[in-house]
């Protein structure tokens, strides 16, 4: 009878202990992938898999240090870059801000394609602010602002492809004069 209730405590406190172990190891090996997320697979450096089904999946050697998951939000985002100054066609210093909405299409690409794709972008709405903006007068960037947005969109979107993300709109959102 006593060796029973000894055996009944020992399996009641082995149960209770190993509950945090298991949870443990099930925080361990799996990547859990929202809906509107993906989750890339790095081993040694490579891309190994990409998981793009939202739910729980399990990786044997996601703990092993040449194991990397990258989760990728594939939402629609939002980005502002404010305080971009222009020279117009006369001269006149003109400060914009732009902006746009964008989508990864391709994890993949904006991950293992350019270095840091969020800078990238920033860096080349920039230039082509400065670019097209820059052959107007500061009155035709106040009155044709929807239009100039659909030719920096159009502008920006086969550069961007490269590097799978997809510019949805781009808006001039403030024009003013240098004070």
């Amino acid at each position: 009878m006593q060796n029973t209730d000894a055996m009944i405590v020992g399996g009641f406190f082995l149960g209770i202990f190993s509950i945090p172990f298991l949870a443990m190891l099930v925080r361990l090996l799996r990547v859990e992938v929202e809906d509107g997320e993906a989750a890339l697979l790095v081993r040694f450096g490579r891309l190994s898999k990409t998981l793009k089904e939202p739910g729980w999946h399990w990786i044997l050697d996601r703990s092993m240090p040449w194991t990397e998951v990258r989760k990728v939000c594939t939402k629609r985002q939002f980005r502002t870059i404010d305080n971009i100054q222009i020279n117009d066609a006369r001269g006149t210093t003109v400060v914009v801000d732009i902006w746009f909405e964008l989508r990864i299409k391709d994890p993949e690409k904006a991950n293992f394609c350019v270095e840091n794709w969020d800078s990238s972008l920033k860096n080349l709405i920039s230039h082509s602010v400065m670019s097209i903006l820059g052959n107007r007068d500061f009155q035709e960037i106040l009155c044709d602002r929807t239009e100039l947005g659909a030719e920096l969109q159009s502008e920006l979107a086969e550069d961007t492809s490269r590097w799978g993300i997809q510019i949805e709109r781009v808006f001039i959102k403030d024009v003013s004069l240098l004070p």
